[in-house]
């Protein structure tokens, strides 16, 4: 197939550059790999390469249809050059016009043939002959290339044979280099499919990217055959139809089989992987006997680990080239047999059933619950998707679809959730039935730039008794906490509040209980909305993480801890969270994804920061959700900034600060802010730095946003200091105390502390400084609080009190080299030199250095190993490989895997 852009091939491309190097004549290499992988579109880069350079090229494909035709390939491939038999010696030119039927006579012997072509050849050197579709030339032709081969070395001819299968053509002997062409790498699938015009996403991507399986002609056809069926319902747990081409592929071999053959393979594709042992053990006709014509053909292979199809396309074929009746009522056998697994037996029914039916929809919504448990929550998402398309009455089918919205916002998907929520506001006739599609849209809504829009469909929910089921309220709740959280106005934070009390006083819980979920989600919102008010709750929330795992929900209580500047025990509870959410198969919420990145970057574990961020850059960018990978980035933005690596941090800064209005999503302009910040000051362009911080705040000292601003004060007083506006500065920081709305968690009370003190009169400075120092476990922000105890070093050998300095200096060396802030560290090791203390090369900073463990994965796929099987190398998830490489390439300054082999082994330690 031709057309697709070649992604994933610069190693292939640099091997066949040898057959087409002038400086080594009579090369031939044998391109080998399966239809699809992509041998036509390497060769027409090759081509055109050649051609450029002036050398010429004669290429043909050979075809099935002239496979039983003599020399039909041969007379394809040197048709452009025919005029030039007669410059041939008599023998040789007779020989070939003979054999392509140009003159009449008896056929020349295989050696005179042989030799015809090797001196016809040889009159347009420097020449490059490409034949495609080896295996399907004629044995003629196939004898007098390869025999020509043979006679070429010396000559400035080379020849590229391609073909499907894994033997060079026979003749050529075993010396002959041969380049295999396997499928893409799980990056390379990835950059191939979201190249395309519409590319796929969410779970429609995931299909896509599992039933290509790296083969880049059906990675393209298939994004092309989804992309007018966006819905992740439509194709998220089926199997993707192959367009014509890709059926193609495959159709011979099926339609050569007995009915018998055939009829088995459809139930086997059927089948879904995890069922296959079991129904086919229960399936006489889909025995290894009646299934060994397919196993001959090479469609599926037979052995101990049970039945195994060639390639996910096969599967696709065999299915969607039977009829829908054939399909039907394979499912109905499946189901049969299946009974004893009711989720098995409900999917295989709904699969059959075209036309709305209570009994299978009913079927399909008892059993959503072992599905979740078996497949994950999407699997049973869009099972009840479909319970909802085949329910007969509107009410049953609103009811359905508000459950499917509700399983997909948990999936981690809002797009699928808004879309399943919309579709039951239009069936929706009971006022309940309504309200909960609002409540699913409004929160779908909240992780969009639409959480205003949010907002106006959820506050309203709130007044009177309009939410009358028993769980609206605190899925309302949930919606409008986020959304006013990202808001960060005072009228959304007033308005969210007032429903937050009415639900209270309604319902008798309080945010400061915690025994319960419903404790646990009003303590999310009034941490959200209020999180310098609740001092007492952030006693409870750590008392409560430090109960067992399975005494209450966990995942709201890890947000709550970061809201609350609780950071090192909410990173524990999120860890945990987040392991849970992903071994039942949940996306997660977003919240609780976005809550694991700050509180790692806040606490000083910065890798997991970048490795989290990375992952929940990749999630958002799958279901199409660019509010959060904004924010995804600016994690990263922010702790590469703190670690001096400007151009990475540059590079995931660009796109925030101009991504719309601040006041519009206060949340996203208050952390792009104090990562521009960072990043100026890495840079040393203090005036460009305290441009930035200073929009944290109003001129009367109002934040910009309630909880966020504060964490940029210190590093604006500091800016101050170097710009010489210590006095308005000052000023500025009185009247942001002043406003201050609540009483300061510790990490803000040290933030300001060091704010204050290194703005302070010099008569104050001391007393400033130690105040900030006695805040109670400020060492809990470890890099917060080690430029805190650098600004009181530099203070006490400005005092020439060096001897105070020294150790202290020292200290927060380390901490900034563990950290790796290189810029902090070289900051510290200055004042050091200037203390009068030598130090030591060794112990400063590289910046951009890899980590250990980014450089093992790095060389590793140098080497071209896979994500997956590096993962087993490291005891590492596929996903955190992909996480590293993410980090490493733009250090190294590369795009891809391909620019990577030369990165050396990492060197191993013997101490």
């Amino acid at each position: 197939m031709k057309g697709y852009e070649l992604v994933g091939r610069d190693t292939e491309l640099a091997a066949l550059a040898g057959p087409v190097d002038p400086a080594r004549p009579g090369q031939v290499l044998v391109l080998l790999g399966d239809a699809g992988t992509g041998k036509t579109a390497l060769l027409d880069v090759v081509a055109d390469r050649v051609t450029e350079r002036g050398l010429r090229v004669l290429r043909a494909a050979a075809t099935k249809a002239e496979l039983d035709v003599p020399f039909a390939g041969l007379h394809l491939l040197f048709h452009p050059v025919l005029d030039a038999l007669d410059a041939l010696p008599p023998l040789h030119r007779d020989a070939l016009l003979t054999a392509f039927g140009l003159a009449k006579g008896e056929s020349a012997d295989r050696l005179v043939e042989g030799m015809a072509t090797v001196a016809l050849a040889r009159e347009f050197q420097p020449l490059l002959l490409i034949v495609d579709d080896v295996q399907w030339l004629d044995a003629s032709s196939r004898a007098a290339l390869t025999f020509a081969c043979r006679r070429l070395a010396g000559a400035a001819v080379s020849v590229v044979f391609a073909g499907r299968g894994a033997k060079a053509p026979e003749g050529l002997g075993r010396t002959v280099a041969e380049l295999r062409l396997g499928p893409l790498s799980e990056r390379d699938a990835a950059l191939l499919v979201d190249r395309q015009p519409i590319p796929p996403r969410g779970l429609v991507r995931d299909r896509v990217l599992a039933e290509g399986a790296g083969n880049p002609a059906a990675l393209i056809e298939l994004s092309a055959v989804v992309a007018n069926r966006p819905s992740a319902s439509s194709w998220a747990h089926d199997l993707l139809p192959l367009t014509p081409g890709l059926a193609a592929i495959y159709a011979d071999e099926l339609a050569e089989l007995p009915d018998a053959t055939r009829s088995a393979l459809l139930l086997v594709s059927a089948v879904d992987p995890e069922d296959l042992e079991f129904a086919s053990q229960r399936l006489p006709c889909a025995s290894p006997e009646a299934l060994a014509g397919a196993e001959l053909a090479g469609l599926l292979r037979i052995g101990p680990g049970g039945i195994e199809f060639a390639h996910p396309l096969v599967r696709s074929a065999v299915y969607h080239s039977a009829p829908f009746a054939a399909r039907a009522e394979a499912h109905r056998k499946l189901a049969e047999i299946l009974a004893e697994r009711p989720d098995r037996r409900a999917l295989h029914l709904v699969r059959a059933t075209l036309t709305p039916d209570e009994d299978v929809a009913a079927l399909a919504e008892s059993s959503i619950d072992e599905v979740r448990r078996r497949s994950g929550v999407a699997a049973a998402t869009a099972l009840m998707a479909r319970a909802a398309e085949l329910s007969p009455r509107d009410q049953d089918k609103a009811r359905r679809l508000v459950l499917a919205a509700d399983l997909a916002r948990q999936v981690g998907n809002p797009s699928w959730s808004e879309d399943l929520a919309n579709r039951a506001a239009e069936f929706a006739e009971d006022p309940e039935h309504r309200l909960a599609a609002q409540v699913q849209l409004g929160t779908a809504l909240v992780w969009t730039s639409q959480h205003k829009a949010a907002l106006e469909l959820l506050l309203p929910l709130f007044q009177g008794s309009a939410l009358a089921g028993p769980n609206l309220p605190w899925s309302a709740l949930r919606g409008i906490s986020a959304a006013a959280y990202l808001d960060g106005s005072d009228a959304a934070r007033q308005q969210v509040r007032a429903a937050l009390t009415a639900l209270a006083d309604r319902s008798g819980h309080r945010a400061e209980d915690l025994t319960d979920p419903i404790d646990l989600t009003m303590a999310w919102g009034a941490a959200a909305l209020d999180p310098y008010h609740h001092r007492e709750l952030a006693v409870a929330a750590r008392a409560t993480a430090e109960r067992p795992l399975d005494t209450l929900p966990r995942t709201p209580l890890g947000a709550i801890l970061w809201l609350l500047d609780e950071s090192d025990v909410a990173v524990s509870v999120l860890r945990s969270s987040i392991d849970q959410l992903r071994n039942t198969q949940q996306g997660g919420s977003i919240g609780i994804l976005l809550s694991h990145c700050w509180a790692c970057a806040d606490a000083g574990r910065w890798d997991e920061a970048l490795d989290a961020s990375a992952y929940l850059a990749g999630v958002a960018a799958n279901t199409d959700q660019p509010l959060v990978r904004t924010i995804a980035e600016l994690v990263i933005a922010t702790v590469h900034g703190w670690r001096g690596e400007v151009d990475l941090a540059r590079r995931y800064l660009s796109g925030p600060l101009d991504s719309g209005d601040p006041a519009d999503c206060r949340a996203v302009g208050a952390w792009a802010y104090r990562a521009a910040g960072i990043l100026a000051l890495a840079e040393d362009e203090p005036a460009t730095a305290y441009a930035h911080l200073r929009r944290l705040f109003a001129d009367d000292g109002t934040p910009l946003h309630y909880h966020l601003s504060y964490q940029g004060i210190a590093d604006l007083a500091s800016i101050a200091v170097r710009l010489d506006l210590v006095t308005e500065t000052r000023a500025l920081v009185r009247r942001i105390v002043a406003r201050f709305d609540g009483t300061p968690s510790s990490r803000v009370a040290q933030l300001l502390g060091h704010a204050e003190a290194v703005l302070a009169e010099p008569a104050d400075a001391e007393a400033k400084f130690a105040e900030a120092l006695a805040v109670p476990d400020g060492r809990r922000w470890p890099f917060e609080q080690a430029r805190l105890r650098l600004a009181h070093a530099e203070w006490l050998r400005r005092q020439r009190r060096i001897n105070e300095a020294k150790p202290v200096l020292s200290q927060v060396r380390d901490v900034f080299a563990r950290l790796r802030a290189s810029t902090w560290a070289e900051r510290a090791e200055r004042e050091l030199r200037a203390a009068g203390v030598r130090v030591s090369e060794s112990s400063a900073i590289e910046v951009g250095e890899l980590s250990p463990q980014e450089h093992q994965v790095v060389h590793l796929a140098g080497q071209g190993l896979s994500n997956r099987q590096i993962g087993e190398l490291l005891n590492l998830s596929p996903r955190t490989v992909g996480a590293h490489l993410y980090r490493a390439f733009p250090k190294l300054g590369i795009t891809n895997r391909r620019q990577i082999r030369d990165v050396p082994a990492p060197v191993k330690s013997f101490d």
